[in-house]
This record gives C-alpha cells, structure tokens and sequence, in this order.
C-alpha cells in the first residue's frame, strides 16, 4: 500500500502547483463496471480523477472494485447427492495512463495499472458435510480503454474497456468488463 502511495504522490506532486491556474482542466468521474470475471457476472464502482494541462494532453487516475459471486450444483462420482460449487471473485486496482483531446467535447485514453485479485472456489459436499476450497490471491496487469465524451461545459461521460488475465495456482482468470461513468468538470 506504502508503493502505490509513494507512486501516486511522485506522478501528482509536479503538477500540484499548477492544479489551481487553469479552468476547467479538471474533472471527477464516479461510475459503474459490469463484467464478467471467470465467466460469472461481476459488477462494482469506479472512481476516477482527470487533469488536463493547456495542450491536448492530460492523466487520468482511476481506482476500481469489482465483486463477482456465483453458486451451481455439481456432480461429485464419489457421492449420490450433488454437491455445490461457489465461486466468490474481488478484484480491486489503481489504474493511471495518458489523455488526449481529439477535440474540444472529445478525447480517448489508455490506462493500465496493478490489480489485486481474490478468487475463491467452494465445493461443499453436504452428504459428508465437508467444504473444499481452493484459494488465489494474486497481483496481475490490469488495463483499460476508451472515450471521453463532454456535451456541455461542467459534464462529462466516460466509458471504457477494461481487460485482464491472470493464470495463477492452475485457475485461469479472465476479467472482461465495461465501464460507464458520470463527471463533473471544474
């Protein structure tokens, strides 16, 4: 936690004394992810700050949590009743990358970042009354696409494509999602 600290803090503290000399070069997003996660419906908030300097270029910091769970019977040979398999996914990253302003109501932007990834699986036999649950905590690459689309001076809209891909402890994990966010421009 002290590294991202330490890292945020070096990207944010050369543009500090220049945060208050320019007009509407700012701007707070807070949204919505849907995704899957592993095939199974993942959902979650995203909160997300812009700086944009005089020319067309700016930064945008993004910090995300997404939370996925899902439940199904299975069929165990070694029993006659089924069991159940639970999968409990969260994920939660700090992404930061490069804007840029096509035009004055239109820009894009790449963004990539750590992810810090929780995956759980359960089966739970309830003929023997025993839970075998398999566990990955993991730091992978997250990365993140899109547009940024302001229609009138104090608002904007952003949406974007996030994707990551984690192989770890044999359980592949694929993170595939959207994002739709709601700004405000100062």
């Amino acid at each position: 936690m002290n590294k991202f600290i330490l890292i945020l803090s070096s990207l944010v503290l050369p543009f500090s004394s220049t945060l208050h000399a320019y007009n509407e070069s700012h701007t707070i997003y807070s949204g919505y992810i849907y995704g899957k996660i592993k095939g199974d419906t993942a959902k979650g908030p995203i909160v997300s700050y812009r700086y944009e300097a005089e020319n067309a270029w700016g930064l945008l910091v993004s910090l995300l949590y997404l939370n996925s769970n899902h439940k199904e019977p299975f069929k165990d040979a070694r029993f006659i009743t089924p069991s159940i398999k639970q999968y409990k996914t969260k994920t939660t990253a700090l992404l930061i990358g490069p804007t840029y302003r096509i035009t004055p109501n239109f820009s894009i932007y790449a963004q990539m970042g750590p992810n810090k990834l929780k995956y759980q699986e359960d089966k739970l036999h309830p003929k023997i009354n025993t839970t075998d649950i398999h566990r990955v905590d993991t730091t992978s690459v997250i990365g993140q696409i899109g547009i940024d689309y302001t229609p009138i001076k104090e608002i904007a809209f952003n949406f974007g494509y996030l994707y990551s891909d984690t192989t770890a402890n044999k359980r592949h994990i694929e993170l595939n999602s959207i994002q739709l966010s709601l700004g405000y421009r100062f």
